[in-house]
């Protein structure tokens, strides 16, 4: 039905989210199994890993997106290849740096982190999430625990694993490539775990209140990451030298989606004059605030005599898309004319509507 005088009407061209928002975080990771990768998370709109599911003695073999889903790990340049237990009851005070699973001896309740070696080569984890809901994902909220194994204690330097996230372009993957070059990432410092400890070398409980810290924060992404767009986050160790380096993990972390629900914004008149045998046009204009309004279309109240011209795109997102209604002289009203804005993302559209008379 049409709308007049100046009322607005909504459109989602969105299939599968006409009802409900479901955050379907696929990770391309995951965590205890109970996902797997390309299978969308079930509508809590969370993940959760524990890192539970890493060996507690010994040493093996570290698979990137194997041996935890979606999660990959690299000193430097090269990709790591194992991944070793750190008991802090039976452990040395000076191990060899590396990737490492976290606890007590016997105990399955496992953190994942890195230990820093003698040279100045950056040590990284992370994981990677692609968003398959439909919908764009306007933030993410990121809690984890900060826990210290072991304190290095030969120099005074406070240590710390700094959070970083990176956007891939739409359909394109990230892993063990980004995660080696360590390239386009943006610092996030609010998710940086800095260590606890710095008094006597060896390895210490990450489970004591003393030597762990609960961090989260709330990312803002801007622009939105949309559909099957990936999501790559890491957390990097830099070295300490001189000196040992501190054991520094994370453990239960939780990632929260929070959803952008805003369609594109239009500028229309609700009215315009035209007079017989003379032309009138009318300004137009539309803008989304995290997508690109890229097209504008007459759907209802096309005559002869009515158009649209001078359209002009929106340059990228939040910019504004530009036309004006171009009434000619023979085509008087009244005739309520519909112009349908299109965001070229999702395919979101507004429409406004001007009564010609």
């Amino acid at each position: 039905m049409a709308l007049i005088n100046g009322a607005v009407r909504q459109s989602w061209a969105r299939g599968g989210i006409a009802c409900s928002l479901i955050l379907a975080l696929l990770v391309s990771l995951l965590a205890s199994g109970t996902v797997q990768a390309s299978v969308p998370t079930p509508s809590v709109q969370t993940y959760n890993q524990t890192f539970d599911s890493l060996i507690s003695s010994g040493s093996t073999a570290w698979q990137n997106d194997v041996t935890l889903k979606g999660w990959y790990a690299a000193a430097g340049s090269t990709p790591v290849t194992s991944v070793a237990a750190y008991n802090y009851d039976s452990a040395p005070a000076s191990p060899a740096g590396g990737l490492y699973s976290f606890g007590a001896t016997g105990s399955s309740d496992r953190a994942l982190g890195l230990i820093g070696n003698f040279t100045n080569t950056p040590k990284r984890m992370g994981v990677v999430l692609r968003n398959t809901s439909g919908s764009r994902i306007k933030r993410l909220t990121i809690a984890y625990t900060g826990e210290q194994w072991l304190d290095g204690n030969t120099i005074t330097t406070t240590e710390r694993l700094q959070f970083k996230y990176k956007k891939g372009a739409t359909g394109v993957s990230l892993g063990a490539s980004d995660i080696q070059t360590s390239l386009g990432f943006t610092n996030y410092p609010a998710l940086d775990f800095t260590s606890l400890r710095n008094s006597a070398l060896g390895p210490i409980n990450g489970k004591d209140p003393a030597n762990s810290r609960a961090i989260s924060s709330t990312i803002e992404l801007h622009p939105d990451l949309y559909p099957n767009q990936e999501l790559m986050l890491i957390w990097e160790k830099d070295n300490v030298s001189p000196g040992a380096d501190d054991g520094l993990a994370i453990d239960n972390l939780s990632i929260t989606a929070g959803f952008n629900t805003a369609l594109p914004v239009a500028s229309c008149p609700s009215s315009v004059t035209a007079f017989q045998g003379k032309t009138a046009t009318v300004p137009l204009s539309a803008f989304d605030p995290n997508g690109t309004v890229t097209q504008a279309q007459i759907t209802s109240g096309a005559v002869a005599g009515i158009s649209l011209v001078n359209q002009t795109p929106a340059p990228g997102p939040g910019g504004t898309y530009t036309a004006t209604l171009q009434i000619d002289g023979a085509a008087v009203g009244p005739h309520p004319v519909v112009v349908q804005f299109t965001s070229q993302e999702l395919n979101e559209t507004r429409e406004c509507t001007i009564n010609v008379t």
